[in-house]
């Protein structure tokens, strides 16, 4: 009895998790969609407007990653605690039948955790990646590529799209372990020289306008910013795959416009602009994707540009120097 409750128990608390983050997946069918037809369905008509209104309001980031780690917490230490409580609790008394199945198994119950703290997980990067991503695209299509002026200054798009990733990262380091880095820190004013940690990778760039276009590859069709092999719970991996949909999206957009000289050089500083930024705050062997689109995103203006004529990295960092002063 008391078994057969604890495995229902569990299977509820996946299905509620599930459905507050409004996902849907076929593996918790019998939990979620129940609940949703309920929802929908079953709740007196006076109550329809708010369950519509509910329904329409924004999902809470924050919310959803905590979800995602309430179950990686209940899969690594809950389950493990409760299956020795009943071992010890049960070791005498057996189950009704040495053919049943016992009334909790907790392999499935860690299994159907595991697969929602990973579904809430994607549903949190995806939920920022939107974020990001209608950023860009309204920036890109606001901007006048063709005919621009030539560039004094990053587009003040740069400085919206830091203050989303750094709230993302405070956000973050609230709820789970961080890798040590300063919310804000993305923020902080930076010397001349420390702009670009990669001397004159983007000066070069048009000598390396085969730069692995591989990570576009990653986003044909549905974009999986984690790749095949899923995404790591940590932070800096989860800042990495918000980050590269950001970026994947602006590489997208740019290759639908036709740009002028002055049109990809203001591309080429605000990426500039970025890279240290950006690369800050994800770090180790997660920064290698980002490095990489921020490299795709200028390759692809210069493959759409009537004159891909480069600035050189002296008058990146003089432009960017006059920027802090």
């Amino acid at each position: 009895m008391v078994q057969t409750q604890l495995q229902t128990l569990f299977q509820s608390l996946v299905g509620s998790f599930m459905s507050t983050a409004r996902i849907k997946d076929t593996s918790f069918r019998g939990n979620t969609d129940g609940s949703r037809r309920q929802t929908a369905t079953d709740a007196p008509v006076s109550k329809s407007s708010s369950s519509s209104s509910t329904a329409d309001e924004p999902i809470k980031t924050g919310l959803v990653l905590l979800l995602a780690e309430l179950c990686v917490y209940m899969e690594s230490t809950t389950v493990p605690s409760v299956m020795e409580l009943l071992a010890s609790a049960f070791q005498t008394k057996g189950f009704r039948g040495s053919d049943e199945p016992p009334p909790f198994v907790g392999g499935e119950v860690a299994r159907r955790l595991g697969t929602a703290g990973n579904l809430l997980l994607s549903s949190y990067v995806d939920l920022h990646g939107r974020s990001l991503s209608t950023l860009v695209e309204r920036s890109v299509h606001s901007t006048n590529w063709l005919n621009a002026q030539p560039p004094r200054a990053p587009r003040p798009v740069c400085d919206l799209l830091l203050e989303r990733l750094v709230k993302a990262e405070a956000e973050l380091a609230r709820l789970m372990d961080g890798t040590g880095r300063t919310p804000g820190g993305a923020l902080r004013p930076d010397t001349a020289g420390s702009h670009h940690s990669r001397g004159g990778s983007m000066g070069d760039v048009l000598e390396s306008a085969a730069v692995e276009r591989g990570v576009a590859k990653l986003f044909r069709g549905k974009v999986q910013p984690y790749g095949g092999g899923g995404l790591k719970f940590t932070q800096s991996a989860i800042m990495s795959a918000i980050i590269i949909v950001g970026l994947k999206s602006l590489v997208e957009y740019i290759r639908l416009q036709t740009l002028g000289k002055a049109g990809l050089q203001q591309l080429q500083l605000d990426m500039y602009y970025l890279r240290p930024k950006l690369l800050r705050l994800v770090g180790g062997s997660d920064s290698e994707a980002v490095a990489q689109l921020l490299d795709e995103v200028v390759a692809a203006g210069a493959a759409r540009s009537n004159d891909p004529s480069m600035l050189e990295v002296a008058t990146l960092e003089k432009a960017l120097l006059a920027v802090n002063r």
